[in-house]
């Protein structure tokens, strides 16, 4: 139910590898993200918003991590902050030792959900994302994840950019 060029976008691409799905009406974010996790037929789940970017290697580099470390269900990278006109502004780094993950995560999201990997088994086994969340469906994710033991891992190269303006959610809605 996206109201922008996104749906032409995507089917320009012609490609029999995406499929693609539409709501019949606006769902709203999280609710789309557990519909997107339940149509997806992979081993992996990745995580990208409309007005951000990935750079070339992100999913190969995410992936390669993934199927390297096989002990780690979620994997994001380091990413650079920029503006409405893509200016960088600073880079936003996720905590390098699962230890720092577990402590970061009393405080705030241990992890940048823009540019990560999941391995969809286990964020099926917590249920997905909690679709009473409007914002910090993220944050409730990981602790899910946490607590049913489930380990993070944070790749050192920046493969994304997470755009932050006035009209972004989680400005919008904080």
């Amino acid at each position: 139910a996206s109201t922008d060029d996104s749906l032409d976008i995507i089917r320009s691409y012609n490609d029999p590898r995406v499929v693609i799905h539409t709501n019949e009406q606006n769902m709203g974010q999280t609710r789309s993200l557990n519909t997107g996790l339940k149509k997806a037929q992979g081993k992996y789940i990745a995580r990208m918003d409309a007005d951000d970017i990935a750079y070339p290697n992100w999913l190969e580099e995410q992936y390669k991590y993934l199927t390297n470390h096989p002990d780690i269900s979620v994997v994001t990278t380091k990413a650079a902050v920029i503006d409405s006109v893509s200016k960088l502004k600073r880079i936003l780094n996720s905590p390098n030792t699962f230890e720092e993950m577990l402590l970061e995560s009393m405080f705030a999201s241990p992890l940048n959900h823009v540019g990560s990997l999941m391995n969809k088994t286990a964020v099926e086994s917590v249920g997905g994302y909690n679709p009473d969340m409007v914002i910090s469906a993220d944050f409730s994710l990981w602790s899910n994840l946490l607590y049913k033991k489930n380990r993070f891992a944070t790749t050192q190269q920046v493969l994304v950019a997470i755009r932050i303006h006035g009209a972004s959610t989680s400005v919008v809605r904080a």
